[in-house]
């Protein structure tokens, strides 16, 4: 299994991270 990862895939999990994070405050501050 490649550990490294790939040039392409890190704005990929930068973006997912950033926009996981956005859902969850958005969902703290809807209640």
């Amino acid at each position: 299994m490649e550990i490294s990862i790939p040039l392409f895939s890190t704005p990929l999990l930068i973006s997912a991270a950033l926009i996981g994070l956005g859902f969850l405050a958005y969902l703290y501050s809807a209640r």
